[in-house]
């Protein structure tokens, strides 16, 4: 009498096997000293069968490219993104300014590239090397974000960074467009603070007030003729060209002794 194996049954929701690996409705197993040969192979076979029943297609069963899926629907969601289903989840394209800068599927598009410094506009362009400041992007273009202690971008060109040196700089002495306007001085900028290094030909500051500045034409001021304090005699009461005499010089000379030192 030949001998047969009692089936034990794996149910699941797709079907039932036995622990051969046949379907329960298969005509039995094979002769019992044949069992020991095809055991191993059908409990191994069992296995794989198992599994592929027992998977949902919507959980995550990578194949290289994605999770597999029947629409995009089953994809799970990554940020940023457009997804497609071609049997497996793909990422299809970005939405809006979105980008993906770094290659990493698992955090999406990543970049908001209308703003992200690094890859402002599009991957790669960055913002981030300024000269004596920092960088920022604004609607995928770059601007100077801020300047350091001393410094500003006064031309609004990204490319010069900011060049501007506002405590030494007469035409920008503190801040941009704010020039050293001092009357008839040689403007200087000390420490972002507007100041006379001294005045030019023909004027002087007899009253020593830097609101006012050189406020004195020495060529023509018979109070202060050459210099401050030089008061011209009742003898030579006129000053011409810095020097007392009795006569008047011509106007025209006298713009030109102004003008031609």
């Amino acid at each position: 009498m030949v001998r047969r194996a009692l089936p034990l049954l794996v149910c699941l929701a797709a079907g039932c096997l036995d622990w051969t690996g046949y379907a329960a409705s298969d005509a039995g197993p094979p002769e019992e000293e044949a069992m020991s040969a095809v055991v191993d192979m059908r409990i191994s076979d069992m296995a794989v069968r198992v599994k592929d029943l027992a998977v949902p297609h919507d959980l995550a069963r990578y194949d290289g490219e994605g999770p597999a899926c029947r629409s995009p629907n089953d994809c799970p969601p990554i940020p940023n993104t457009i997804l497609m289903c071609g049997g497996t989840c793909q990422v299809e394209n970005c939405i809006g300014v979105f980008a993906d800068c770094d290659g990493n599927e698992i955090n999406g598009c990543e970049s908001e590239s209308d703003i992200d410094p690094a890859n402002c506009g599009k991957c790669g362009v960055s913002c981030l090397s300024v000269a004596n400041g920092t960088g920022a992007c604004q609607r995928s273009t770059c601007v100077i974000g801020s300047c350091a202690a001393g410094f500003a971008n006064c031309d609004n060109d990204f490319s010069k960074g900011c060049s501007v040196v506002t405590t030494t700089d007469p035409n920008n002495c503190g801040g941009c467009g704010n020039p050293c306007a001092i009357p008839y001085s040689i403007n200087s900028c000390v420490n972002s603070v507007c100041v006379s290094s001294g005045c030019v030909t023909g004027f002087a500051d007899c009253d020593h007030s830097a609101a006012n500045g050189c406020e004195v034409a020495t060529l023509g001021d018979s109070a202060n003729c050459g210099g401050c304090g030089m008061v011209c005699p009742t003898s030579t009461p006129v000053c011409e060209g810095g020097v007392c005499s009795v006569e008047d010089f011509p106007e025209e000379y006298l713009i030109y002794v102004i003008e031609h030192p």
